[in-house]
């Protein structure tokens, strides 16, 4: 026994001990010295041949071994043995393959195994080596059975990890996935139901199709296309779900997959026996697993969820993408035999290799006000909170948010009680930590009306011109004129003559403090418009539009250069207002198809926005440089105050006037004499 060679000797032996877990403890009292006179140098000498010596110690050791085998239930008795024989028909495993599989599972279920491993590991000090002499295998044969991309690994049954550390021990460096395991250690009647336990349950939808009608023709457009890929075998089909938090990406995915006719699997969402989450690795293998398993199915899509630790390229420099490469992942995205269908929240650090192949990619955006109505009505009914009518559509026009957010402030309402006010406190909260905020409930904007707009054209004719049938829609325009004047009145009277809703956005909505951030929101809010068919009004612009020689940083050149584009190519009327055109750009009018400059009111126009606006007639003649914005802050102030005294209103109006740059007079609130004297007209022109 001292003259056989190590390796040979220790395969040998240890073969007839992978029987069972009984006999694998028998090499428990001999794991030590294995360890010991093995891992020592003076201990293994080459014997010139190229082959080690076991010293005599240890051969004897391993010697009283051998007596014990007769006695050893027979091989196949383990439930996994069963299981692996199932997987091994599945996926056309060669017998070297099995054998493979066989020891990982062994390694997984049997400690004493595994400590004489990781004695072995120490001896020999390559991984192929120690599985080749343990299976009396070819070293060559194991690392072309075992290297990326070969049937064994790419079934997703196991993962190879030469290069772990070995301190986690030779079951850190050959093992089953996380994604199998628990179906190939726990008994099945036949390879129907180990199939089944393989895949998963699958996703069925919570939600109709029609919750989803805001995405329009997207939606049927994924549809069709997953129905047809799945029906013809068609490789490499993926479709991504991209969006806020809360859009309903997941639920959306489970409807798109019932739509196309599909039954929807998802891949790599469990934790393992610790309640530890998967990792990026772990994801992997339960992909690769599920995409095998459903390789002959023409009814079968898979999901992956979350997905941005699968997609996203390295974050920081240095950083290590572990388990699998770039390469892998775009073979995986070219030849997954059924259709996949993937989920995230943001794209911005997805390589663009990964991206281009995509078959489809769907924005899912915070739905539009009157599809949000029809969301609170859902989620309310669903919680039995009996709130005043109208609340759903309060909720909708006051909170922008999906219908995640919308769900969970809603449950939280129910568990406290069902009130209005604990819907909107947890809401506020959640909301505001993702990103989205209550929309200002700001006084409507006046009703236009022509009579009260300062402006040398007429407003009236042009927008029968616009809106008349065959007008192209693809056109600017820039609104420019003091504060007040009715520029954003106008916008929204524009756009509901053209029977399109309005996306309006401020320029503090567009502004990032991230380099490049505000060029994507720009772009973002264009896409939006195109996507909605909206009518796009840019209130402030010119902080948008500013002359670029006055610019201090690169990103300000490009911020306006990103407007400019933009502004040539949307295919939909594009509205901005500014009150400062003289600080814009020198090329930015030129750009604009119309223009239009707002101007203040005159003393008639004045006298007429008294009447209309604060409802009597003026105490005297008004001062010019009025505007209609000056006329609805006083209604309101006098609203406020209860007063309805014609003189006091025109000194109001004297005093917001002068706030603008007037004569100086004082503003606030000043009680009035018990009899007050209307001023004269003399007075009132000077205020």
């Amino acid at each position: 026994m001292a003259t056989l060679s190590a390796e040979p000797a220790l395969g040998w032996y240890l073969r007839n001990a992978l029987h069972s877990e009984a006999s694998a403890e028998l090499l428990t009292p001999i794991a030590d010295a294995v360890s010991a006179s093995l891992a020592a140098a003076p201990s293994v000498k080459d014997d010139g041949a190229g082959a080690n010596t076991a010293p005599p110690a240890t051969a004897a050791a391993l010697g009283c071994v051998l007596a014990a085998f007769a006695d050893l239930p027979p091989f196949g008795s383990e439930s996994f043995e069963r299981n692996a024989r199932f997987g091994a028909a599945e996926f056309a495993l060669a017998p070297a393959e099995l054998d493979i599989l066989l020891l990982a599972l062994r390694l997984r279920r049997g400690r004493h195994l595994a400590r004489f491993c990781n004695a072995a590991q120490v001896a020999l000090r390559n991984p192929l080596r120690v599985i080749a002499a343990l299976l009396g295998r070819d070293p060559d044969t194991m690392h072309q059975l075992l290297m990326p991309g070969s049937r064994l690994r790419a079934c997703g049954l196991i993962e190879f990890e030469p290069d772990d550390i070995y301190e986690s021990g030779f079951a850190a460096i050959l093992y089953v996935s996380r994604a199998a395991t628990e179906a190939m250690l726990a008994p099945h009647p036949d390879r129907d139901a180990w199939r089944a336990a393989m895949i998963g349950r699958p996703c069925a939808p919570d939600l109709p199709w029609a919750a989803f009608v805001h995405l329009d023709a997207a939606a049927p457009l994924a549809a069709r296309v997953l129905a047809a890929a799945a029906a013809c075998g068609e490789a490499g089909v993926h479709v991504l779900l991209t969006g806020p938090p809360g859009t309903g990406k997941t639920e959306f995915a489970r409807v798109l997959a019932a739509r196309a006719g599909l039954t929807l699997y998802a891949a790599g969402e469990e934790a393992n026996a610790a309640g530890e989450e998967p990792s990026r690795g772990a994801r992997a293998a339960a992909l690769r697993l599920s995409l095998a398993l459903l390789r002959q199915r023409r009814d079968a899509a898979v999901l992956l969820d979350e997905a941005e630790d699968m997609l996203e390229s390295t974050r920081s420099f240095g950083a290590r993408r572990d388990s699998f490469s770039k390469v892998f992942l775009n073979r995986t995205l070219e030849r997954a035999p059924v259709p996949v269908i993937w989920t995230c929240n943001d794209i911005g650090w997805m390589d663009a290799a990964t991206l281009r192949r995509m078959t489809l990619v769907l924005r899912m955006p915070v739905p539009a006000a009157a599809h949000r109505a029809a969301i609170w009505e859902r989620v309310l009914a669903r919680e039995a909170l009996a709130l005043p009518p109208g609340t759903a559509g309060h909720l909708a026009e006051r909170w922008p948010v999906s219908a995640g957010l919308a769900a969970g402030a809603a449950r939280a309402a129910r568990l406290a009680g069902g009130e209005l006010a604990a819907l909107e406190t947890a809401l506020s909260g959640v909301a505001e930590a993702v990103g989205f905020a209550a929309v200002a409930e700001h006084p409507p904007l006046p009703a236009f009306d022509p009579a009260l707009t300062a402006c040398a054209d007429d407003l009236e004719a042009l927008c029968g011109r616009l809106a008349r049938a065959g007008a192209p829609r693809g056109w600017s325009m820039c609104l420019s004129g003091p504060p007040g004047t009715g520029k954003s009145a106008f916008a929204h009277y524009l756009a509901e003559r053209l029977a399109l809703p309005v996306l309006q956005k401020r320029a503090s909505d567009l502004l990032s403090m991230w380099v490049g951030g505000s060029e994507k929101a720009i772009a973002a809010a264009f896409a939006e418009a195109q996507a909605k068919g909206a009518l796009l009004l840019i209130d402030e612009a010119e902080a948008l539009l500013f002359e670029r020689s006055e610019a201090r940083r690169a990103f300000e050149v490009s911020q306006v250069n990103e407007m400019l584009t933009w502004m040539e190519r949307h295919p939909l009327p594009f509205v901005c207002t500014t009150n400062l055109p003289e600080c814009l750009d020198d090329a930015v009018p030129r750009r604009f198809t119309l223009k239009l400059r707002f101007m203040a009111l005159d003393a008639v126009g004045g006298a007429l926005a008294f009447r209309r606006i604060l409802g009597c007639a003026p105490p005297g003649p008004l001062p010019e440089g009025l505007t209609p914005g000056d006329f609805s802050v006083v209604r309101r102030k006098a609203e406020l105050l209860g007063e309805d005294r014609p003189t006091c209103l025109a000194a109001w109006l004297a005093e917001e006037l002068a706030a603008k740059g007037g004569a100086r007079v004082p503003i606030g609130f000043r009680p009035a004499a018990p009899e007050p004297m209307p001023p004269d007209n003399a007075s009132l022109q000077a205020a």
